[in-house]
């Protein structure tokens, strides 16, 4: 007679020795197998959720401000990731560990495009998402901004300032770092350390940098996220010109702001905003030009607010995430 073994067709299964037996069982498992594979290729995908994103809250974007990177978020991700929110730090073009690309390329609008690529295309990110950008990365999120209200008035669920300004800032030569090319990589970190001086940094800022900033890697070289060739770039290019003016222009310019903006400054000792007088760009004529600005001021806060005064700080970013959780199930 003939039986059938895991998918062989055997003769007299009676007669089939040990080997044969083990030869028939192993094409049946890969069979069984390939079929596996096949339906599991063949399967719908499907998206799932991670600290990254939540498909019932809207993921927080982090982004940093100048001679920084990701690591300054590291206490705010943690406490949000304690709470179950999604939440996203970056490095934006030539700071902590992204490339610089081409230096000719620098600009507002080509920083604020690698992050929107950063979030949606290379992370998965769903719309809307919650945007926060500190100092230069303030600015970073009004130009972000400003290109989601022309073209995708969908993309952000709020948009939210930390301690900066829309005043062009001269590059004064006070405030000049050498910003010739520069290898971030370092065999040790007394070398990293002498070539952040060299540059112009100053050493008692350059050791609060060791073991965050700038720090050891696996294989015993040093890495420094501070990259003054960037830092120079992104004075010249985003700081010192009128870009955030532009943006809070086009803000201005709205009947209605299709997602609320943010606008958080720190103390008086600790800010570097200017807050009131006939300055275009002080704060008080920010929330003239944009009443529908929110705006809060954390009294006993420094300049790097989320780090400062971290509880108050988060209890105001989770309030805005559940604002923004309350709009889209409203809605």
């Amino acid at each position: 007679k003939s039986t059938v073994v895991a998918g062989c067709w055997i003769d007299d299964i009676i007669m089939l020795g040990s080997s044969s037996l083990r030869f028939a069982a192993a094409a049946g498992a890969a069979a069984i197998l390939i079929s596996h594979r096949k339906c599991a290729a063949e399967s719908k995908r499907i998206g799932l959720a991670s600290s990254i994103r939540n498909p019932n809250v809207p993921t927080t974007v982090l982004i940093h401000g100048l001679d920084s990177s990701k690591q300054t978020w590291t206490t705010i991700q943690g406490r949000l990731c304690d709470k179950g929110y999604p939440v996203l730090a970056i490095d934006h073009r030539g700071h902590g560990e992204s490339e610089l690309g081409d230096p000719d390329e620098y600009s507002a609008e080509t920083v604020a495009r690698d992050i929107i690529h950063c979030v949606e295309t290379e992370h998965g990110i769903s719309r809307p998402w919650i945007l926060l950008g500190h100092s230069l990365g303030g600015r970073i999120a009004m130009r972000i901004s400003a290109i989601a209200m022309k073209e995708a008035p969908d993309m952000l669920a709020a948009s939210i300032i930390e301690d900066i300004d829309t005043r062009s800032l001269p590059y004064e030569r006070s405030d000049e770092i050498d910003g010739s090319k520069f290898d971030r990589s370092f065999i040790s970190w007394s070398e990293a350390k002498k070539e952040l001086v060299r540059r112009g940094y100053a050493a008692e800022r350059v050791d609060s940098w060791k073991d965050t900033r700038v720090r050891e890697l696996w294989d015993g070289s040093w890495f420094s996220d501070i990259n003054p060739q960037a830092r120079s770039l992104a004075w010249l290019r985003i700081l010192a010109t009128n870009d955030a003016d532009q943006a809070w222009t086009l803000f201005e310019q709205q009947n209605t702001l299709p997602f609320p903006i943010h606008l958080w400054i720190a103390g008086d000792k600790g800010t570097v905003v200017v807050q009131d007088g006939p300055i275009r760009g002080c704060i008080s004529d920010m929330l003239r030009r944009v009443p529908a600005v929110h705006f809060k001021k954390f009294e006993s806060a420094a300049h790097s607010i989320h780090n400062t005064d971290t509880d108050a700080f988060i209890a105001a970013l989770i309030d805005v995430i559940h604002q923004a959780v309350k709009r889209s199930r409203d809605e």
